[in-house]
């Protein structure tokens, strides 16, 4: 008889422990959109008891509570309490919270106060990228981001610039930052991204928001927002521009030629600004004359260097539909350097196609393609800018005519041959005795040891 009535009681209290239960269920939508919120949270206040969203803005959950009061939140919008009072089903509507989004930002994996992430993220918009006329878009950033050091290492058109996120640090030896366009990670540079396709840029500075990358974002990270297609009508826009650019060392005494040099050797003596008292007189003529007389120089600098010239076409196309839109654009740059046979040519293309597959599914197409040629000083025309201009960069009949005479006048004073002064290597004529019209001028032509007007340092 006890057992029974035990079974009795155990059986009471399980039925008023089932009656107990109340189920919860819902809807969670946008104010503005009326857009169904994934992932937003739904609380009994006061318990950890709770849900949040799935992909239609529906929830469900049981409490025990007679009137629970449920809280409902979601970030960047105003929290809601809400008190149960029997109602079947609940249409959640969820307003903006404008406030909160200009104070709370989302971080690798958590938020953060935007007061509190001033130094560690750094933005600029495209329209900034695009007034500075500069062939890449990593040099349009230089001196226009805190913590971030940019610096140009060879100043050739097309070159790779030093890009340093808050000083030098690296786990692989490469101090690079991790460049995200759109969302995706590239191997390349900020070279292969058109100025004129840019919204936004934003630099990630520390740890925090840089955290979803992992060890890839170690050096910092770029990411790059490009354009995307707008519903409407089609819009073509064009953006072009041409632009010169000149050496800006004139008056300086490597540009001398030899002529020059002789008038100011003269001047000098004149005015007693140089002392040539324990110059022997045979010597010095012997020298000034030479400068004096040279044939045919020509002036390094002048030959090198020329005026450098750029031009930048860039042609975007932007429209479509509510459910499809597509941006598309195609660049051109070329880039003539100010030095002979320096240049930097590339074609820029992307296409953004963003749509509505249905009401609940969007899906994008993201297609970017990029073809550079860089052309660099070659290193013997990097050589000519130790030389001095006393001769002519290939010998004519009267430089060759005036290096043998040269010669002979240096060893009727004395002075070694200057043949003995060729450098050990069987590039060109060995002896000025075989050189010919056409041959290109080395310096020991004219005497490199102390006998003549040459060592100037090239070849």
């Amino acid at each position: 008889m006890k057992k029974i009535l035990s079974f009795l009681i155990m059986l009471m209290a399980l039925t008023v422990q089932v009656l107990a239960q109340v189920n919860i269920k819902g809807t969670v939508t946008d104010a503005s959109t009326n857009e169904p919120l994934i992932g937003a949270t739904i609380i009994e206040k006061g318990t950890t008891n709770g849900t949040i969203t799935d992909f239609d803005g529906k929830f469900s959950f049981n409490t025990q509570s007679e009137k629970p009061t449920i809280v409902v939140s979601f970030i960047g919008y105003l929290s809601q309490e809400i008190i149960y009072a029997g109602q079947s089903e609940f249409n959640i509507v969820m307003k903006a919270d404008i406030t909160g989004l200009e104070e709370v930002m989302v971080v690798g994996y958590g938020t953060i106060k935007k007061s509190h992430s001033t130094g560690a993220i750094a933005q600029i918009k495209g329209n900034d990228v695009v007034s500075i006329q500069a062939a890449r878009v990593d040099d349009a950033l230089a001196g226009k981001l805190s913590g971030v050091m940019i610096q140009n290492q060879s100043g050739e058109p097309g070159a790779d610039p030093k890009i340093q996120i808050r000083a030098a640090s690296s786990i692989s030896g490469d101090s690079n930052p991790l460049i995200v366009v759109d969302g995706f990670p590239i191997s390349g540079s900020l070279a292969t991204v058109n100025p004129n396709d840019i919204v936004s840029m934003e630099v990630l500075k520390d740890a925090a928001s840089a955290a979803i990358y992992g060890s890839r974002g170690a050096n910092g990270v770029i990411l790059v927002t490009t354009k995307k297609g707008k519903s409407g009508k089609a819009s073509i826009s064009y953006n072009g521009y041409t632009s010169i650019s000149n050496k800006y060392v004139k008056d300086i005494e490597m540009l001398y030629t030899a002529s020059e040099w002789a008038d100011k050797l003269e001047t000098g003596i004149a005015n007693g600004t140089y002392d040539i008292s324990g110059v022997k007189a045979e010597l010095f003529n012997f020298r000034l004359n030479a400068y004096k007389n040279a044939p045919d120089v020509v002036s390094i600098e002048e030959w090198l260097f020329k005026t450098g010239n750029t031009q930048s076409h860039d042609i975007s196309i932007n429209g479509g539909s509510e459910d499809v839109k597509v941006f598309a654009s195609l660049g051109y740059l070329n880039t003539e350097g100010i030095a002979q046979k320096q240049g930097y040519e590339k074609y820029n293309g992307r296409m953004n196609v963003d749509a509505n597959i249905g009401s609940k599914i969007k899906a994008g197409i993201s297609m970017n393609g990029y073809y550079g040629q860089q052309d660099i000083v070659p290193h013997d025309m990097r050589d000519l800018l130790r030389a001095y201009s006393i001769a002519p960069l290939y010998h004519t009949e009267a430089s060759i005519a005036f290096a043998q005479d040269l010669d002979k006048q240096a060893k009727a004073l004395g002075l070694d041959a200057f043949d003995k002064g060729v450098r050990g290597t069987s590039y060109g004529p060995q002896s000025i005795y075989d050189l010919k019209p056409g041959d290109y001028f080395h310096d020991w032509h004219y005497g490199r040891s102390y006998n003549g007007i040459g060592g100037t340092g090239d070849a």
